[in-house]
């Protein structure tokens, strides 16, 4: 048995009789960077949770030498494990069986079969919730020792300023003295305090000071604290603690106060002691300015370190400050400091700002908008701001400046224009077929007694057209979205695939399109060409390909295909880059349109259509989709096309094959 291990994804235990569920379950879960841990019965299961100490226990109910239950009982009551997550997975669709495994501290209850997408989702949501709950916990500890370190703090700046009160003190302030050190422990601790003294200065005077403003119970405990003068027991101050003891730390914090009078009254008498309570002093104030350095140095760094930019304006405009995050957001190669902000944000000006910020200047208030900047190349940037006023109350002038927090918005508001282009695109494309449908439905509808059966074969032709349109529409975009959903899985399971049987197969399912069309396809596959990937995967990406020729080729013009594998450099690659040897090569080409140079860059971007004008269906998802597809399979993708010329795309993928 190994040491236990600590991960960045987690430790997830699988506490499972049946192998075929522990199986899935490491499929489903093994990709996500976590680390597994199998148990086949409930012992074993109780063994590694208590020594591995998981992230999170998927649990099996019926199991040998242990069941579910057991195994749940025992980690709700182990002192260490008491906090795990438990995720009770059985075939048991019984809401008894699922309310006692609850009431035994299942965090939740799945039953067999489950969707993988759905355990994906609970147990990571699962394992972000247990590590939460630690950081808040931490926060909480940490908290609580800031609190136990700021009345320290309190109690010493207290104990500072009396002692500089009775460092100064003299012999016509003694008694104030006594009423001060009575006042502070009273204050601090909330107890009434008498202080008795009885000085041996040959008069035999007797001083009393007291603090009593919660009047002492009937019962009080009366702590005597002594109060001694140059070694000898002069007085006491009295706690009148009600009935419990004092604790530790209030005790050190008043003999210090009894040690401060006594060092008073000793310092009307000896002078030398004055010196030694300065020096004290000194240091303690020499600490305190150490604190505030260190402070200010914490925040300088805070703001240093901070993600988004901070500017600081002085009352005219001109820049005092800037943290490295908007030297970077601004991309400003020149010192930012000493110039006008709106050199950088020329419509957010500082006439605009006064006017605003200084409407009510008895209020503290931040101005939040948005506005467009200009980076050092120019370059558009779209920023959202958050500026409040710099205020200083004793100044001539109230208004001091700004400070500025921005955030680059710029890859928002581009996301927003791909929506509002995707939903032009998707609306018009939708509107067309929608309308031939409906057009041609009405007609069967009403006219068909009137029609004859070709007419009602041709309107019907018509109809399903559309609909393979609309499906063609809709696939799509479910593809892109279940590539997006997929963002950081790792790769489905590659297994030895043939491309040339691939683009075979593909070609056989667009036979009735090409038919109608009356298209012809050339496949030039002499030899299987082999490449590890995932064959649905695979397919598409012809697919997406094959569609494409097929929509922008002419009627009766002809798609070429090939596949080979290649050896040797391809000439291609000076452009594209330099794939590893041996790879696969896929080519398509068509007859069609072609595409103008200006439009190449952009083809595989998502909603990008080089004809928008064209009567030709499709929402420019297609060739995105493919980029995506062999990006995952470690290839690449080429295109080369003219104007009237027609166009070519090569897909190169990582090859089993050793010769070509």
């Amino acid at each position: 048995m190994t040491a236990p291990v600590t991960l960045e994804h987690g430790l997830i235990l699988i506490a499972d009789d049946d192998e075929s569920s522990r199986e899935i379950l490491c499929d489903v879960l093994g990709g996500f960077g976590y680390t597994i841990l199998i148990a086949e019965d409930g012992r074993m299961a109780m063994q590694l949770a208590e020594y591995h100490h998981p992230d999170l226990l998927l649990l099996d109910v019926m199991m040998p030498h242990a069941d579910g239950f057991t195994v749940c009982t025992f980690i709700r009551s182990h002192p260490v494990l008491r906090q795990l997550p438990i995720m009770m997975i059985t075939a048991l669709d019984d809401p008894e069986a699922r309310l006692r495994g609850l009431q035994l501290g299942a965090d939740d209850f799945i039953p067999k079969p489950f969707d993988p997408l759905e355990i994906q989702i609970r147990v990571r949501t699962i394992i972000d919730l247990n590590r939460y709950r630690r950081l808040w916990e931490e926060r909480v500890a940490r908290e609580r020792s800031e609190a136990a370190l700021q009345l320290r703090e309190r109690e010493l700046v207290a104990l500072q300023r009396f002692i500089i009160s009775a460092a100064t003190a003299n012999a016509a302030t003694r008694a104030s003295l006594l009423q001060e050190a009575c006042a502070l422990i009273g204050q601090v601790f909330a107890l009434p305090v008498v202080a008795r003294v009885v000085l041996g200065d040959g008069a035999g005077e007797s001083l009393e000071g007291h603090y009593d403003t919660l009047a002492p119970a009937a019962a009080a405990i009366v702590q005597p604290i002594p109060i001694l003068v140059g070694g000898q027991h002069v007085g006491a101050l009295e706690l009148h603690c009600g009935t419990r003891a004092l604790e530790p730390g209030v005790q050190r914090f008043v003999h210090s106060i009894a040690h401060a009078v006594g060092q008073a009254l000793e310092r009307m008498t000896l002078a030398n002691r004055l010196e030694q309570l300065v020096v004290q002093l000194e240091a303690m104030v020499a600490d305190r300015t150490d604190e505030l350095r260190a402070e200010r140095d914490r925040t300088r760094a805070i703001l240093e370190a901070l993600g988004e930019a901070v500017v600081v304006t002085d009352s005219a405009g001109v820049i005092t400050y800037v943290n490295p995050a908007a030297v970077a957001l601004y991309e400003h190669p020149e010192a930012l400091v000493g110039q006008p902000w709106a050199t950088l944000q020329p419509d957010f000006g500082t006439t605009a700002l006064v006017a605003q910020l200084t409407a009510a200047p008895e209020r503290h208030e931040v101005l939040h908008a948005e506005a467009i900047g200009r980076r050092s190349d120019g370059r558009p940037l779209a920023v959202a701001l958050s500026v409040a006023p710099l205020r200083d109350p004793a100044a001539p002038q109230p208004l001091t400046g700004f400070v500025s927090v921005l955030r680059d918005i710029t890859p928002l508001k581009a996301a927003e224009h791909l929506k509002d282009q995707f939903i032009s695109n998707v609306s018009h494309e939708l509107r067309t077929p929608l309308s031939v449908i409906a057009l041609h439905s009405g007609n069967l509808d009403t006219l068909y007694p009137q029609l004859g059966d070709p007419q009602r074969r041709q309107l019907i032709r018509e109809i399903r057209a559309q609909v393979r349109a609309l499906n063609e529409l809709v696939t799509s975009v479910l593809e892109l979205s279940r590539i997006e959903a997929g963002q950081g899985l790792a790769p489905a399971p590659r297994r030895e695939c043939d491309l040339a049987s691939l683009v075979a197969a593909e070609v056989t399912q667009q036979q009735p399109l090409l038919l109608e069309r009356g298209l012809r396809v050339e496949v030039d596959a002499a030899a299987p060409t082999l490449v590890p990937g995932d064959r649905v995967q695979l397919r598409l990406i012809i697919r997406n390909l094959l569609s494409n020729a097929i929509k922008y080729t002419p009627e009766g013009g002809v798609i070429r295909c090939a596949c080979t594998t290649l050896v040797a450099p391809d000439p291609l690659w000076a452009e594209e880059g330099r794939p590893p040897l041996p790879c696969a090569r896929v080519s398509i080409s068509d007859m069609g349109i072609g595409i103008a140079p200006k439009h190449l860059p952009f083809i595989f971007d998502r909603f990008y259509r080089a004809d928008p004008e064209r009567q030709v269906a499709g929402v420019g998802l297609g060739l995105s989709i493919v980029r995506e597809l062999v990006h995952l399979h470690a290839g690449r993708v080429a295109v080369r096309s003219d104007p009237d010329q027609g166009s070519t795309f090569w897909v190169y993928l990582p090859s089993l094959t050793t010769e070509g």
